[in-house]
């Protein structure tokens, strides 16, 4: 989600993004995924500019990087169970 142009909500729980991928999943949480793209970014741009500067991180900066490693991981994907059951073809939304 974090790479994506386009993210739309197109039903209860259902998320399309840039028009081709459709996943099964509360459209809050996409919401919330989608605004950390921003604190990324800086994140990103004031590692490339002072790779220094994450040696000594802020703690916002800190918990960013639990957080995407919290959000990367199989346990926060295990409880919703296979991946699989959450993307959607067109052909399963008619």
């Amino acid at each position: 989600m974090f790479g994506c142009r386009k993210v739309e909500c197109i039903g209860e729980d259902l998320v399309r993004l840039d028009d081709m991928i459709t996943l099964k999943m509360n459209v809050g949480v996409a919401a919330a995924i989608v605004a950390l793209r921003p604190c990324i970014e800086a994140l990103l741009v004031r590692s490339c500019i002072n790779p220094e500067s994450l040696m000594t991180a802020t703690e916002q900066d800190r918990e960013l990087c639990t957080l995407l490693r919290e959000l990367s991981s199989t346990e926060f994907y295990a409880p919703a169970g296979p991946m699989k059951d959450a993307l959607l073809t067109d052909a399963a939304l008619v």
